[in-house]
């Protein structure tokens, strides 16, 4: 299954370089049926047949309603076809219906997905509710964190990008990426304040 070559989409997503992140935690049965349709749904969608491709990952979806590998491809599925409204539907269902352990995963999926299409607002809030989330050793803590103050920077919020920045900081102290994130947001801000008084002084003089 192909996936996004995003930094955050790889630590992001169930399924990386072609391979599927297994949970323990499946009926055997439904779980190796549910595959098998997975399975084809890859192999239809490599040589270009997406429309069956989502039939099959659909059939793997019902079978396992908790398989989030399944799901996960589903939504990458529908998004690839232009469907956004059902990849987000996909993953928010799984979150309803799936394994209380797989809750930031969803999160921080939801949050790539959102990021794709720019809307940045909610991407973020998808990654505070992932870091919200019980721990879970396929998501980068880190990796989360530092795209939340990115996709903050983006929507330029600059007040709550910048506090991201000192929280990120407070985890990983001396981290470059952190120093030099929270220095662009100030410098931002800095920048802001110089406009809006020049604008005030130029109001003034008119």
């Amino acid at each position: 299954m192909k996936t996004r070559t995003s930094a955050f989409a790889l630590v992001s997503v169930g399924l990386i370089g072609g391979a599927l992140l297994v949970r323990t935690h499946h009926d055997h049965a439904s779980f190796a049926s549910a595959q098998e349709h997975f399975v084809a749904a890859d192999e239809l969608q490599e040589t270009g047949h997406l429309p069956q491709a989502i039939q099959e990952m659909k059939q793997a979806v019902t079978i396992d309603p908790r398989y989030y590998g399944a799901r996960l491809g589903l939504a990458h599925l529908y998004d690839e076809s232009g469907h956004s409204v059902e990849a987000v539907a996909v993953l928010e269902e799984g979150l309803r219906v799936g394994n209380t352990q797989d809750r930031a995963l969803y999160h921080s999926s939801l949050a790539d997905l959102f990021r794709e299409q720019k809307d940045y607002a909610r991407a973020s809030q998808s990654i505070r509710q992932a870091l919200a989330d019980p721990p879970d050793p396929a998501a980068n803590r880190k990796e989360l964190m530092r795209e939340n103050a990115n996709l903050l920077e983006n929507a330029r919020l600059w007040d709550a990008a910048e506090q991201a920045w000192k929280d990120y900081l407070k985890s990983y102290p001396g981290d470059g990426s952190g120093l030099r994130g929270l220095r662009r947001v100030q410098q931002k801000r800095a920048g802001k304040a110089q406009t809006a008084r020049s604008s005030v002084k130029t109001d003034a003089k008119n």
